[in-house]
């Protein structure tokens, strides 16, 4: 009876010792800023419905991204659906989405993002139209990025909507914090 309840045992740690030991996962924390604008072309299907919401598919944008870990160019679509009459009590608010695409030397981020979007821009003179975003993003990763997964907030402004004189250029401008996930423990370029 020993022999058959120790058998069982020492096969279980002979497997045990022999199996490969896995790598740990490895979080590195990230966080950024972003500056882009438009590109033009191609012209976006943009139109307002008669209650004054924006819709807009297919812009596309580009800019530089700079951060504690990552600093390139980034390359985003954008599809919205927006309130953009002054009038309106809601002005500024709805949802905007797209794909994203992150580069540098190094490799490659792709992913998509998702924010909720509030009116206004409170500029030296008071409230300008223009709209505060929040919201999120993930991506995996290619070249040295292979196998990671980036993800993680970003906040800011598409200052685009609204067509009056603002103290700084037209375009998108957000902070980002989140992590970079290398689910094999492999460390990220120098």
């Amino acid at each position: 009876m020993k022999k058959v309840v120790l058998m069982p045992v020492m096969a279980l740690v002979v497997l045990l010792m022999i199996t490969p030991v896995m790598a740990r996962a490895t979080k590195f924390p990230a966080w950024g800023t972003f500056l882009g604008s438009a590109i033009v072309p191609p012209i976006p299907e943009l139109w307002t419905s008669e209650e004054g919401v924006l819709q807009l598919r297919g812009a596309i944008g580009r800019g530089t991204f700079s951060g504690n870990i990552l600093s390139g160019i980034m390359e985003f679509t954008l599809n919205a659906a927006i309130d953009v009459n002054p009038e309106s009590s809601t002005f500024g608010e709805g949802t905007m989405h797209g794909k994203w695409v992150f580069s540098d030397d190094y490799g490659t981020f792709e992913g998509s993002w998702r924010t909720e979007n509030w009116g206004g821009v409170y500029e030296p003179y008071g409230w300008m139209p223009g709209i505060y975003m929040e919201g999120g993003a993930v991506a995996l990763g290619t070249g040295a990025y292979e196998g990671m997964v980036m993800t993680g907030s970003f906040w800011g402004y598409n200052l685009y909507v609204g067509g009056l004189p603002l103290s700084v250029p037209d375009g998108v401008y957000f902070d980002y914090e989140g992590a970079i996930v290398s689910p094999q423990g492999v460390p990220l370029p120098p």
